[in-house]
């Protein structure tokens, strides 16, 4: 019986590493910005999109974690991904500026739905095996697959759009599909019962007196919130500073297929860094590098901004595990999907606030400028909570503190 568990859960893990291909192969993520300047839309309006895009991921992130942990990681993954391929289709069919925001709502529920549910479901099935001290290197695998899958279809997606943007969302459609099908197929986690039938104010009260008890996980999910912010506005802003330099759209795929691959690799290998190093020195070290990526954006320079692009990446993409990891390790399984909802919950309400604020202040001041100041700023700022955290760690533990945090001051 135990060996066919095991067998099942091996299995799950498989599947998982499938859906994390086929459901990554967003073929317009490099050039979205560039569409929505074909079908005529204004810096402004493009704003406003993305505005709601983050307005509808804000409000309905702890909602969803919710529902994952109290009806199963495997429901949340499935409803996520037949949202995210209706966005699809209606990227492709409808062109009106009312359409499209209908659709990134529709978008915003589905990323949503899939955010904490995917890792939580990883993180359980490793830990019915008794396998979760692997999960550092097993989530590094997976973010490292999600990656790779990113890098094939932005390049794919380049020269799909050279063809017909309508191919760019129907090869789209068809890898959700398929991560559709490998959903369904999927093996709830016996970690979380749902068959308790609670309510959100009970799992509310549950979060409240959780957050009352730790409150050092506040500090955590507030830095690394905020990195997760900023880190992604500036990810994306970046179509906008290669076009700038007069770049055609499929180099512009090409960039961002080239950083997935060196993403991927690092990816892959964080969880050595974080064995090696620990994870409060990796980040703290990251951070204060990631500082200095911003300020060169001063410069204006191309090579500088190149730079800036891909260390900003590659350092988002080393923490990302690496800060799952502590993070899960935080947490007990059946809230673990929530945290990772609130932490998803603060950062694209930062989005949501910085995307339409960059683009407004870019009518005043360089886009380099802009970008450069805050993320200086938030990055110091994200510097100063993880600090909170990893003291209040420490001196509950009672560790002296270690050259981690000294490297945060």
């Amino acid at each position: 019986m135990e060996a066919n568990i095991q067998k099942s859960n091996s299995t799950n893990l498989l599947k998982l590493y499938a859906i994390a291909f086929f459901g990554n192969n967003y073929f317009d993520r490099a050039i979205w910005m560039i569409y929505f300047g074909f079908l005529g839309f204004s810096v402004i309006q493009i704003a406003i999109l993305q505005a709601i895009l983050n307005a509808t991921q804000f409000l309905s992130e702890i909602p969803t974690g919710l529902i994952s942990d109290k009806y199963g990681r495997k429901a949340s993954l499935f409803v996520g991904r037949v949202l995210i391929i209706s966005y699809m289709l209606g990227f492709m069919i409808f062109h009106e500026f009312y359409m499209i925001a209908i659709f990134q709502i529709l978008y915003g529920i589905g990323l949503t739905c899939l955010s904490g549910s995917d890792q939580a479901l990883l993180y359980d099935s490793l830990k019915e095996n008794q396998q979760e001290r692997n999960y550092g290197k097993v989530v590094g695998r997976y973010f490292a697959i999600t990656i790779a899958a990113l890098a094939i279809s932005m390049s794919i997606g380049g020269m799909l759009q050279g063809i017909s943007w309508s191919y760019v969302y129907l090869a789209g459609v068809i890898c959700q599909t398929i991560a559709l099908f490998c959903t369904f197929t999927l093996k709830e986690s016996t970690e979380v019962s749902t068959s308790k039938k609670r309510t959100f104010s009970d799992i509310l009260k549950d979060i409240k007196e959780f957050l009352n008890i730790n409150p050092k996980l506040k500090a955590y999910i507030i830095g690394i919130g905020i990195f997760y912010a900023i880190g992604s506005v500036y990810y994306m802003y970046n179509q906008q500073l290669f076009k700038e330099f007069g770049m055609p759209t499929y180099i512009i795929s090409l960039l961002f297929a080239i950083d997935s691959v060196t993403t991927a690799i690092v990816s892959l290998n964080a969880y050595r860094l974080e064995n090696k190093f620990t994870a409060k020195l990796v980040i703290s070290t990251s951070l204060n590098i990631a500082i200095l990526l911003f300020l060169v954006l001063f410069t204006k320079a191309q090579i500088w901004v190149l730079i800036s692009f891909f260390g900003v990446s590659i350092i988002y993409n080393t923490l990302e595990p690496i800060a799952s990891n502590v993070l899960n390790k935080e947490v007990e399984s059946n809230k673990r999907a929530t945290m990772i909802s609130m932490t998803k919950f603060l950062s694209t309400f930062i989005m949501f606030i910085s995307f339409p604020l960059i683009a407004l202040l870019t009518k005043v001041l360089s886009i380099y400028f802009v970008l450069a100041i805050i993320g200086a700023i938030t990055m110091w700022a994200s510097k100063y909570f993880l600090k909170s955290f990893f003291r209040a760690k420490e001196v509950e533990s009672s560790i002296p503190l270690s050259d981690g945090v000294k490297a945060l001051k």
